[in-house]
């Protein structure tokens, strides 16, 4: 008995879809022991498989997406150290004390000779 055609490309797709998977599973596995970034386009390059095809393939898609947040989180936490060191706070605050200091030291500077300009101003009237 042969197979019939829609067999076949049944088969055909099959061992395609496969192979494709293979590839992504090693480009992944490859980045991921590199330390590189994985995302779709990482991928896509490393495995020789299209954007589009990763997009869409429902497994593929959602194993990259939870591997890019991974990575973001790794880096989202790592800002959030540095922004919410208190010594970085402090010294910030300080920093603009001083130089609301020094702003109201020279208004008060400017208000005192526009003063003493007004009053030239008028005696020569």
């Amino acid at each position: 008995m042969s197979k019939s055609n829609q067999e076949v490309r049944e088969a055909i797709y099959t061992e395609k879809r496969k192979k494709t998977e293979q590839k992504v599973d090693d480009a992944i596995r490859t980045l991921a022991m590199s330390g590189q970034e994985i995302n779709f386009n990482s991928v896509s390059k490393a495995s020789g498989v299209s954007k589009t095809t990763l997009y869409n393939s429902i497994e593929i898609k959602e194993r990259i997406l939870s591997l890019r947040t991974g990575n973001n989180a790794k880096k989202d936490l790592y800002n959030q150290k540095i922004a919410c060191n208190d010594k970085n706070k402090d010294m910030i605050i300080e920093s603009l004390k001083r130089r609301i200091i020094k702003l109201e030291s020279e208004n008060k500077e400017l208000k005192a000779q526009l003063q003493v300009a007004y009053e030239n101003y008028y005696n020569k009237l």
